[in-house]
């Protein structure tokens, strides 16, 4: 999966590939997960959901822990993305504090598709 072109291309380069363990897409640490939620502020681009992984010898570990987020019916686009971006970010801070040092996020976003 192709992050959003709205993630400047410097925090982009600082996903860890998830293609190892069969997944599309990339994960985050902790501090860069928050930044690139920092980088979609005034963007329509939402959070659907994501997955937490563990940083092991040998590589990133699924901890089989998720969230989502789905748009509220009748909502409109602008406040379902500050919603999710807010939900993931609240996530991310109450996700296992001791091992933060060690935590990915790979993050579920939105297509322009989806705005309509």
């Amino acid at each position: 999966m192709d992050l959003p072109p709205e993630i400047p291309r410097e925090l982009q380069t600082l996903g860890v590939s998830l293609e190892g363990l069969g997944l599309p897409g990339v994960a985050f640490s902790h501090e860069d997960a928050k930044k690139v939620l920092t980088s979609l502020e005034h963007t329509t681009i939402a959070v659907c959901g994501g997955e937490v992984f563990v940083s092991e010898r040998w590589g990133l570990v699924p901890l089989l822990e998720t969230w989502g987020c789905d748009r509220f019916r009748g909502e409109s686009v602008h406040d379902y993305a500050l919603r999710s971006r807010e939900r993931a970010r609240e996530f991310i801070d109450e996700c296992a504090p001791e091992r933060r040092d060690r935590l990915f996020f790979g993050l579920e976003f939105s297509a322009q598709d989806d705005a309509a």
